[in-house]
């Protein structure tokens, strides 16, 4: 695992989060 696939993956985690709490709202 290279950080260069490892930041998109934190990226698109808490973009996810984020809009299940929208979701969840």
């Amino acid at each position: 695992m290279t950080p260069s696939d490892l930041l998109p993956g934190i990226f698109w985690q808490r973009r996810f989060l984020s809009h299940q709490r929208r979701s969840h709202l």
